[in-house]
């Protein structure tokens, strides 16, 4: 019964841990451009970086004796051009297929925890801030739609603004994004293995080529 209990323990920590949420993202404001990855609750922030400490001056460093001199190792043959082509050609023809499909499967699971737009529309000539303001909602309105039907997005938000008594156009926005252990994992085990079977096969063929 002991041993049941500590493999369901086992099991749950396993399951906490894969639910854990891993990510970043960044911000643009009145502050300037904010950096920053995430691992559950705890966020780093990784620009602007805070300064560091200035460390003490090095101890000269000491007279290094020469080095020995190394022994010339023979010229390895040269391969063709020919066969570093269809080399290439094999390679590509195994591993982007099995890389292209592990990118849209890393994009599937994927989530957009946080997406806010905002653009701010001024101008002194009202004419103008129509236009401006305009061609702001067709580009929040082209770039919106894509990224609605692309990605699964938690909480987005996007607004364009007009102010007749501001001089220029002002984008702020935030973005996070965030993918669970557990998916990373799966990912990474479930095309790894891909990858291998692909590997021991372009050593398979390579060998019947020569």
């Amino acid at each position: 019964m002991n041993g049941y209990v500590i493999a369901a323990l086992i099991l749950a920590i396993f399951f906490c841990i894969g639910c854990i949420r891993i990510g970043g993202g960044a911000s643009l404001g009145d502050e300037g451009l904010t950096a920053w990855v995430r691992l559950g609750p705890k966020k780093i922030v990784l620009y602007p970086m805070k300064p560091k400490p200035e460390k003490p001056p090095k101890k000269k460093p000491k007279p290094q004796k020469p080095p020995k001199p190394r022994k010339e190792k023979p010229p390895k043959p040269k391969t063709s051009l020919g066969s570093k082509l269809r080399e290439g050609k094999l390679l590509a023809d195994i591993f982007v297929p099995i890389a292209l499909e592990a990118a849209k499967g890393f994009f599937y699971k994927l989530q957009i925890d946080v997406l806010e737009l905002y653009i701010h529309v001024g101008a002194y000539d009202p004419a103008d801030g129509a236009v401006l303001y305009g061609r702001a909602n067709a580009l929040a309105a082209a770039v919106w739609l894509p990224l609605n039907q692309a990605f699964r997005i938690r909480e987005g938000r996007v607004r364009v603004d007009w102010d007749p008594l501001a001089e220029k156009l002002v984008c702020a926005g935030q973005l996070a994004l965030s993918l669970r252990i557990g998916e990373i994992l799966w990912i990474g085990l479930r095309f790894g293995l891909k990858a291998l079977a692909g590997f021991l096969r372009y050593r398979r063929l390579k060998r019947k080529a020569v």
